[in-house]
């Protein structure tokens, strides 16, 4: 990047704002922010561990999770100053609302499937594609409850999706 370092809708801003607020709070330690993106890792295998328990059963989620957790390349990624641990770590937030929204149908796990899928989009770009599987996946499980819920529910998805990304849109 060359100075003056102004704020881009090209490059998603999440990751190198908690750098930031890593080096703000510590100094510019690396070994910090590897041992925050570790601990994304860890809850990452233990939100891979509570979706696939809850879709499948215990036994088979401490499996995966297991193999999750000790993935070596999985690993290796997290000793490196990327994205994809905490993009990871937000697209599974945002997989477990659904699955417990799906399960219970209580609308704050909805509200942390959209926020967290959000947030992911400003992780990386691509995370932008997570609204089509948002709305489909939104449709599908509440499509009994009537159109007019449906539609609300979809209106209220896609609000809460585009005021967590405001702050990238308005830049």
């Amino acid at each position: 990047s060359q100075p003056p370092y102004r704020p881009t809708a090209l490059r998603p801003f999440l990751y190198p704002a908690f750098i930031t607020g890593i080096y703000t709070l510590v100094g510019e330690r690396n070994r910090v922010v590897v041992f925050v993106q570790n601990f994304f890792h860890i809850a990452s295998a233990f939100l891979l561990f509570l979706i696939i328990r809850r879709l499948v059963n215990k036994k088979v989620a401490l499996i995966v999770a297991l193999f999750y957790a000790l993935s070596p390349a999985l690993l290796l990624y997290h000793q490196f100053l990327i994205s994809e641990g905490l993009f990871i770590f937000l697209m599974l937030l945002g997989l477990w609302g659904i699955v417990e929204y799906n399960t219970s149908g209580l609308l704050r796990f909805l509200v942390v499937a959209v926020v967290g899928w959000g947030l992911a989009c400003h992780v990386r770009s691509v995370g932008i594609f997570l609204l089509l599987f948002l709305l489909i996946t939104v449709s599908c499980i509440s499509w009994k409850q009537g159109l007019k819920r449906l539609i609300l529910l979809l209106g209220m998805s896609v609000s809460i999706f585009f005021l967590v990304l405001s702050p990238w849109i308005v830049r």
